[in-house]
């Protein structure tokens, strides 16, 4: 079960194998390179928007799941993504108890620091949500398909996401929520850099090793 891939360029005819179907998606091999790759297919009903495409190529943060690649094919748009092995974030919300604070902490870090990233390419994530965060075996975190719906990034949009990864932390704490009155502080941030900020502050209040890179 092989994509066939005819492209003007030095990639090969069958470059990815799939190995499972994920819904709208598929998990494959890239067989040049060795490493697991997401595979997506969509109709292509006007000229895809390459500038956009070309941002995301560019677009490289530890927090996301990195775009590789896409090639226009038989009237379909290919995207190649990094596959993000893990469970979701919202599968372990789903078990009604609220995350170890040190572990919330980081999983935020890494949320605010990849969407930092996106906001700073002149982008929003689009569908910012816990189904949409993968946590890996090292509690790394990975954003999926950050940028793909090309919504620019503005003041009030910028906003919005910052307060909606504010209300996926205070879902993340729980009950638990109430013990943390700096919260307020990370809830009141207009964007990643005050949210950073307000998160280093809480983290040290709560003597929490530091998990930020960009404060």
């Amino acid at each position: 079960n092989v994509i066939q891939v005819v492209v003007v360029t030095d990639l090969v005819v069958g470059r990815y194998e799939i190995l499972e179907e994920l819904g709208d998606k598929k998990r494959a091999i890239d067989r040049l390179t060795g490493r697991e790759v997401v595979v997506r297919s969509k109709p292509l009903d006007a000229p895809p928007n390459e500038a956009l495409l070309e941002r995301l190529v560019r677009l490289r943060h530890p927090n996301l799941a990195v775009f590789l690649h896409y090639f226009p094919v038989d009237g379909e748009l290919l995207t190649i993504s990094e596959f993000a092995d893990g469970p979701s974030l919202e599968s372990l919300l789903s078990e009604s108890k609220p995350v170890e604070e040190g572990k919330a902490y980081g999983w935020m870090a890494g949320m605010v620091e990849g969407t930092q990233a996106v906001h700073e390419a002149g982008l929003l994530v689009g569908e910012l949500s816990p189904s949409k965060v993968v946590i890996a075996k090292d509690d790394g975190v990975k954003l999926l398909d950050a940028g793909f719906a090309g919504l620019s990034a503005d003041g009030a949009s910028v906003q919005n996401e910052v307060a909606t990864l504010a209300a996926i932390y205070r879902r993340m704490l729980g009950e638990t929520a109430a013990a943390h009155p700096e919260l307020e502080k990370i809830e009141a941030a207009q964007n990643c850099a005050d949210m950073l900020a307000a998160l280093k502050e809480s983290a040290t209040t709560a003597h929490l090793p530091d998990r930020l890179s960009s404060t």
